[in-house]
């Protein structure tokens, strides 16, 4: 998701760029240049100055891609080895930022000579090689970097401007990716810093990562401050509008929640995912019969093996068998629970079925990435994730309107029902009627209406 006035501020921080990638620039001479786009290093100049002749290329020092472990007494294995004192969170991210930066400095040395005109042509294969194993260092070290930060960051926030630059950024990954659980951790630690005096726009991020969890009264007052500083976004005055909406709705799932968190007995399914388990707790006080098919599916087994081959940011990601595709659903339909009177809302988390219209659900499931009052009234919420909303974040993001043929769906490697009632549970189906069905009824009645005229004139005649 883009903020153009959120990244602004990110820009006034001296914020990095992107993630790093290997790019060509073209020297005085007219030859390919390999250089690094890295965050917070200006690129090599293309009109450098001859440099010193040097017969060979000098030697790149490996550097490790990892920060090192400090090793515990317990994990040495030595009762005579000295106490180590584990590393903080800080030091281990100050130590791997070190690393960071003297490749860095190394990469520009690099580009100098590569670009000298006297460096010549075996030099320059040299140092291109070189330059590759550096883009691959850097393009591996600065996500792990970021998660360092992030770490440090929750340990001990700071004020720090180089520290801010980082976390800032990591903050613009999670909201990307939607891992608002772990943005509102990195929020409050802004606040605690008294962040908005020199970012103000952080309001308007903490108003829709609030909404987003469900705390839409929070929601409402970062909105109003947002508004305030005449820094909230168009995406988050849609949200704010929906507020009235949200708040009443949400009084009576609080509830809900509340009460089936003391009686404990609703079922409960795992999804074990190719990125981990996902549990989710099913609504069977209000969709019975939804929930009896899904419970009776997973328990043969149809999920075994499924993927996740619809995941739309900002929307849900989506499971099951089709019954518009050659593999088929079930093999029939069941009738919809979504317009009685207790019918559930889709909140950030909750289980849905998918349909095609009236009474025409089976197998598909979506699970909402965002609240959505838009599919309330149409779809039949009929349970909810309660662990693992960390792996719905990091699902592979799958569009079926624009397929990238170079990402890999995300499996459902076996479903299983972790707990359930003491009944069967077996769904009150719906016959499916095909065009071939529909052709052979309509044939049938032809004939039948055929041979009871022919016995009418039969008769008539031997009359």
């Amino acid at each position: 998701m883009k903020r153009t006035t959120f990244l602004s501020c990110i820009a006034v921080l001296t914020a990095i760029s992107a993630p790093l990638a290997l790019e060509a620039q073209t020297s005085n001479t007219g030859k390919t240049v390999p250089t690094l786009n890295i965050p917070g290093a200006a690129t090599a100049p293309t009109n450098m100055t001859a440099q010193p002749v040097r017969k060979k290329a000098p030697k790149v020092v490996e550097v490790e891609v990892d920060a090192p472990e400090v090793e515990s007494d317990a994990e040495s294995g030595s009762q005579n080895a000295p106490k180590r004192t584990k590393k903080s969170a800080v030091a281990t991210f100050q130590k791997a930022q070190e690393a960071y930066k003297k490749a860095i400095q190394e990469v520009k040395k690099l580009q100098k000579q590569y670009i000298a005109l006297s460096t010549t042509e075996e030099q320059k294969e040299e140092i291109g090689e070189n330059l590759e194993k550096y883009a691959e260092y850097v393009s591996k070290m600065y996500p792990k970097l970021l998660n360092l930060a992030e770490k440090a960051w929750l340990e001990a926030p700071s004020r720090d401007p180089e520290m801010l630059r980082f976390i800032v950024e990591v903050l613009e990954v999670r909201l990307a990716t939607e891992e608002y659980e772990r943005a509102e951790k990195i929020i409050e630690g802004l606040f605690s810093q008294n962040i908005p005096e020199i970012l103000p726009d952080i309001y308007d991020v903490a108003g829709e990562t609030a909404f987003m969890l469900n705390k839409f009264e929070q929601a409402g007052r970062y909105f109003a401050q947002a508004e305030q500083n005449k820094v909230l976004s168009e995406r988050c005055t849609a949200f704010k509008n929906d507020l009235p909406y949200y708040r009443a709705a949400w009084g009576k799932e609080e509830i809900l929640r509340q009460r089936e968190k003391t009686e404990n007995n609703l079922p409960r399914v795992r999804l074990e995912t190719t990125k981990g388990p996902i549990v989710l707790e099913l609504y069977e006080n209000e969709a019975p019969n939804t929930v009896a098919n899904f419970v009776y599916l997973v328990e043969k087994g149809f999920y075994d093996g499924l993927y996740f081959d619809s995941v739309i940011p900002g929307f849900c990601a989506e499971s099951g068998r089709s019954m518009e595709n050659p593999d088929g659903g079930p093999g029939y339909a069941i009738r919809d629970e979504y317009d009685t009177a207790n019918a559930r809302n889709h909140y950030r988390g909750t289980l849905s079925m998918s349909n095609s219209g009236p009474n025409t659900a089976g197998s598909r499931f979506f699970i909402s990435l965002t609240p959505m009052r838009e599919l309330d009234g149409k779809f039949v919420v009929f349970g909810r994730v309660i662990e693992g909303m960390d792996i719905l974040s990091e699902l592979q993001r799958i569009d079926p309107a624009n397929p990238d043929p170079m990402a890999e769906m995300d499996q459902i490697e076996h479903a299983s029902v972790i707990r359930k009632r003491d009944h069967k549970y077996r769904p009150k189906v719906l016959k499916l009627e095909t065009e071939d069905d529909s052709a052979d009824e309509e044939d049938s009645k032809k004939s039948k209406k055929k041979s009871s005229s022919a016995k009418k004139k039969t008769s008539k005649s031997a009359y």
